[in-house]
């Protein structure tokens, strides 16, 4: 996380530091995979400000790398777990461990899966059937 702050935090800087005429379009264009993305320097500014965003970047991509991690660890596909509750369980599990040994236990584990997810799917609160896996699970 304080990488990803770091970046931004540099990114800002570089383009603030810049004596640009505001007045003029400026637009900052870069690859992404094979296709172009543009954006006015201060669309950007304004989306490497955003703490929030920053901070579920994080979120989603560590998420998926433990998840994913874990499966290959387990030699499972993605089809045939039901989330951190089931691929958590069987890791620890697979290297003589419980939930004791995870920072927030169980409850910690399903509380980051749940704002993962809801933050995933573009929701900026939890959802009925969120709270409800929520708490069945904890």
């Amino acid at each position: 996380m304080e990488s990803a702050r770091l970046a931004f935090a540099r990114e800002r800087d570089l383009w603030t530091a810049i004596e640009l005429d505001r007045r003029e379009d400026v637009r900052l264009k870069a690859s992404a995979g094979k296709t172009n993305y543009m954006v006015s320097l201060d669309q950007h500014l304004l989306a490497i400000q955003d703490e929030g965003r920053l901070i579920t970047s994080v979120l989603i991509h560590s998420y998926a790398l433990a998840e994913s991690a874990a499966l290959d660890h387990l030699q499972l596909g993605s089809r045939s777990v039901a989330g951190v509750e089931d691929w958590g369980t069987r890791l620890l599990s697979a290297n003589s461990q419980d939930w004791s040994q995870v920072l927030g236990g169980f409850p910690g584990a399903v509380e980051v899966a749940v704002a993962r997810n809801a933050f995933a799917h573009g929701n900026k609160r939890i959802d009925v059937s969120t709270e409800r896996r929520f708490v069945m699970r904890v």
